[in-house]
């Protein structure tokens, strides 16, 4: 029966030096942009190069093609809107709801009121109100205390 030897692996040193230069290069190269990316972070930070998170809030009629076309003196009317929250916090929003003449003259204040809306969340809201009978044609206006409005246009 033949005899069979084992086989000792021979490992040349300069291999041996190559691959330890090689990890020891990775590992800095790691630890530099492990270091430096903060830094280099909050300079295109300050820059405005990186993208930011935007904080939005947006306002809407609920169903405007069936909001009404002509009011009568003395009747009421139901405005419905609603509110959406595109932020991290949950945000209570001030509204007014005012009667404006074709000139923008503001008439009256019609209703006002507030409505929470949750983070990243949509609420709606509903005031009845009743338009003064100073004008033929009003356009009704849902303005928040942001500056956000949203209205239409009714006549008599």
């Amino acid at each position: 029966m033949p005899r069979v030897r084992a086989h000792k692996p021979t490992f040349n040193p300069r291999q041996i030096i190559w691959a330890g230069i090689g990890i020891l290069a990775a590992a800095v190269v790691v630890m530099v942009l492990a270091l430096g990316m903060p830094a280099i972070e909050r300079q295109l930070g300050r820059r405005q190069l990186l993208p930011q998170h935007q904080q939005l809030t947006e306002l809407s009629l609920i169903n405007p093609e069936q909001l009404p076309k002509t009011y009568q003196s003395g009747q009421n009317t139901t405005v419905r809107f609603q509110v959406r929250n595109r932020t991290t916090l949950a945000q209570v929003y001030t509204y007014t709801i005012t009667e404006t003449n074709p000139a923008g003259n503001r008439l009256a204040r019609l209703a006002s009121g507030q409505v929470t809306v949750s983070a990243n969340g949509m609420a709606t809201a509903s005031k009845t109100v009743v338009p003064a009978d100073l004008s033929t044609r009003v356009y009704l206006k849902v303005q928040l205390d942001n500056g956000l409005s949203v209205g239409y246009w009714v006549g008599r």
